[in-house]
């Protein structure tokens, strides 16, 4: 099952890979990042993971690409765009100051 192009993770990180799975509160997508991630490491081939995990080969790529660039953090979902807050940070402070003094 192995391809020409191998991808090896090092050791630390498959072992904080499959940490993760051990946790009982960890978000569905990290999860699946982590199995697809060390599926690949045991060799499977990214057409063999998109079935077996039920998603796309494009999905399996980007998260490869992502982890290889920036490594375990780059498996957290990045922010996404949105509406600007109409409150300032000075604002915010203010409010939070007057709720947590007396």
């Amino acid at each position: 099952m192995n391809t020409t192009n191998e991808f090896r993770l090092a050791n630390s990180d498959k072992a904080e890979l499959s940490a993760w799975l051990r946790l009982t509160t960890l978000p569905q997508g990290l999860a699946m990042r982590a199995r697809l991630l060390l599926l690949l490491d045991e060799g499977h081939s990214p057409t063999y993971i998109a079935l077996y995990l039920q998603t796309s080969r494009k999905s399996i790529y980007k998260w490869k690409n992502r982890f290889i660039e920036e490594g375990v953090d780059g498996l957290f979902d990045r922010p996404r765009p949105g509406r600007p807050s109409l409150i300032d940070e000075a604002t915010i402070q203010k409010v939070l100051t007057l709720t947590t003094e007396r």
